[in-house]
This record gives C-alpha cells, structure tokens and sequence, in this order.
C-alpha cells in the first residue's frame, strides 16, 4: 500500500481493492477475512479487543494514504471507514454466493465514491485562487479602479 502514497484516492483504493481481489481470485472465493471471523465469533474481550485495533490500523494507514494524495482528512478517514467495512461485506458474500460479483459490484461503487472526495482546504483554496487569477486575467474582466 505505501507505494500509493501521494497518490489520488482512487489509486489508493484501487490497490486494497486490488489486493482482496487478488486473494479471492487465488484462493477461488474460499478466502475471508480472519479479523471479521473472530470478530463475529469471539466472545473474548482480548480477542475483540486486538481485532479491533488492527481494523483501527488500517483505516488508520488508508486515512493516512487518502490524506497525502489530496483528501481532506475527515473525508478521508469516513472513505477508510466505508472502504472497509464495504469490502469486508463483500468478500463474506463472494463467499456466500461463490461468485465474484458482489465484490465488483462494491468495488466500482468505492471507486466512484473515491473519486468524489474533496481536497485538503489549502487545495481548495489554491484551486480558488487560481480560478480568481485566471478570470481576472480575462480580457473582458477589470479590477476595481482599473480601467480595461
């Protein structure tokens, strides 16, 4: 995943997206996810407790990733959520149905959802300052007290 950094978030999900997919093509759609398995069945609070700060970890490390490509850091942080717990769904129903279907479904779904997130404010607002510059660079466009 490192190698994504500074990448769109598009990139940076494509490749976790890329790397589940790649497990369930391996393993012909028998693969899970051992967190969510102890997770759902555990009864033990050490063992719900380390599952979960690995999931912790890794909306941690995509937050972290969204974040150097651009994201504003909360949009990026509830994309990590979603990101997720999404693919966590539908790697169980791969499972389930023994088809890949649903795992592309919610893929395509991710990366339109990625593609949507907003910039860092200081981008946003380079971005605004840039389009300011360029309209009052217009012919047709005259500051205050400045004659065209």
């Amino acid at each position: 995943m490192e190698a994504t950094r500074g990448q769109s978030a598009v990139e940076v999900v494509e490749r976790f997206l890329g790397l589940w997919r790649d497990l369930l093509d391996r393993s012909r759609l028998t693969a899970g996810c051992a967190v969510v398995a102890v997770t759902v069945a555990a009864d033990d609070d050490d063992l719900l407790d380390h599952a979960g700060t690995i999931f912790r970890t890794w909306t941690e490390r995509l937050t972290e990733l969204c974040v150097a490509g651009g994201v504003d850091p909360e949009s990026a942080r509830r994309l990590a959520v979603t990101v997720i717990a999404a693919t966590e769904g539908a790697v169980a129903l791969c499972r389930a149905e023994r088809s890949l279907e649903p795992f592309e479904d919610v893929s395509a779904t991710l990366l339109s959802l990625s593609a949507m997130q907003p910039p860092h404010r200081e981008e946003r607002d380079l971005q605004g300052d840039k389009d300011r510059l360029k309209f009052l660079h217009r012919p047709h466009c005259s500051l205050p007290g400045r004659r065209s």
